[in-house]
């Protein structure tokens, strides 16, 4: 999307492929090999009016993430927006609300685990937890949960 001149002072014109491969394919990636050290820092103070801000802001990878950044802003205000604009969330099978659901969930689930802890207290508890019984797994602090066999 363009012309490419090749300047080739000694008439030894580059291979016709290898020029081709190199048209096509992406170009490597700039990596920056500016390292702040600590005695840079220093020389830094002494001058006046150079912030270690301002050299760094002129760093290849700074630059690239402040571009970033501007687009990540402008991404999140617009998605912000969105959501501002979305309509209140209502529970589709009215009262109790999902919030009185959820303290539900987690009174049932202490309970269980009250239950639970009685049964594998008695003798008979083999007979209960025995091989091949399927159970359910809760995580700890979470609402998730999984299915696994004994």
């Amino acid at each position: 999307f363009g012309n490419v001149y090749i300047f080739c002072p000694d008439e030894n014109l580059p291979d016709y492929q290898e020029t081709q491969r190199m048209m096509q394919n992406k170009a490597s990636a700039l990596q920056s090999k500016f390292k702040l050290t600590y005695g840079m820092l220093l020389e830094l103070t002494k001058m006046h009016g150079l912030r270690v801000q301002d050299v760094m802001s002129r760093s290849f990878m700074e630059n690239h993430r402040a571009e970033r950044l501007i687009t990540a802003k402008r991404d999140l205000t617009r998605r912000n927006l969105e959501i501002v604009a979305l309509p209140p969330i209502e529970c589709v099978y009215g009262e109790p609300k999902m919030e009185q659901y959820a303290e539900l969930e987690l009174e049932s689930r202490k309970l269980a685990i009250d239950l639970h802890w009685e049964i594998w207290q008695t003798h008979n508890s083999s007979s209960v937890f025995c091989p091949g019984r399927v159970l359910e797994v809760h995580e700890q602090d979470f609402f998730l949960s999984s299915l696994g066999v004994l």
